[in-house]
């Protein structure tokens, strides 16, 4: 060896790992008690970006961080995917292209009361809570077929919309009442649990009882006042047409110059 290298005694790496045939160096780190795995990476990202490393040097996130923003971006495909399948189903199911519309105006009243519920009980959205959200979606459009599939059928019978409406909504408050009731019961002890590893299922509980009860308050003042609308628009065209049609033609009269042997003519004022 001395032939051909300088022999020395040197520290060195133990290990060499590599990723993508490049050299690696992992930096673990877990997050403090009481912050979220989504606000330490927000910190993490907003501290490598006032400290930006040397040329030639990547840096990337994984583990968990990693799984997690995998995961929240096939949670969001879903979502996409449920909202495209459930307007399909409705449209299918209505005859109608307008009135899946008015059904899905359900889901962003119950995510107002999900969130509410969720910064209420101090919980922090996690891959569980956005199952949730999924499971929520699908529950409470239920109340608007309700209401208006039974609308629909006193329609076929000769009712007007608004008379089809006004008795729809009274019939059909008991069935939405017990759904309701009995799905927000049955996530009580899920929000409530204090078992091991039930801090993960918690934010779903407290989900879909915020959820639940906002979009069953609401959906009964949403839902009709929006099936009420078709009317309402075609009522203020009418209007507006029959104010104009009514009004008064107003008569332009154009100003005549005076003849020259009439009083006031320049002609006979010289």
């Amino acid at each position: 060896m001395g032939q051909v290298a300088e022999v020395g005694v040197a520290s060195g790496p133990a290990q060499i790992d590599r990723q993508d045939r490049a050299r690696k160096i992992s930096i673990s780190a877990n997050a403090a008690t009481g912050i979220a795995l989504g606000e330490a990476v927000k910190r993490v990202d907003a501290l490598l970006a006032n400290n930006a490393p040397p040329e030639g040097i990547t840096i990337g996130i994984e583990g968990q961080a990693r799984r997690m923003a995998e995961t929240g971006t096939a949670i969001g495909f879903a979502f996409l995917l449920a909202i495209i399948a459930l307007y399909i189903v409705l449209a299918s199911q209505f005859d109608s292209f307008g009135q899946p519309v008015l059904i899905m105006l359900t889901a962003p009243l119950s995510f107002s009361g999900a969130f509410a519920a969720l910064w209420a009980s101090g919980q922090e959205m996690s891959l569980f809570g956005q199952i949730g959200l999924l499971a929520l979606m699908g529950i409470v459009m239920k109340n608007g077929i309700l209401l208006v599939d039974r609308a629909n059928q006193l329609r076929a019978e000769g009712a007007g919309r608004a008379e089809a409406m006004a008795q729809a909504a009274p019939e059909r408050l008991r069935p939405v009442l017990m759904t309701a009731l009995a799905a927000v019961f049955g996530m009580v002890p899920v929000a409530f649990a204090t078992s091991d590893g039930a801090e993960w299922r918690n934010g779903m509980g407290f989900i879909i009882i915020g959820g639940l009860t906002t979009s069953t308050l609401l959906t009964l003042l949403v839902v009709p006042a929006a099936y009420m609308l078709p009317d309402s628009i075609s009522a203020l065209r009418a209007r507006v047409w029959r104010r104009r049609s009514a009004a008064p033609a107003i008569p332009i009269v154009a100003p005549v110059a005076p003849k020259a042997d009439e009083p006031g003519s320049p002609r006979n004022a010289a």
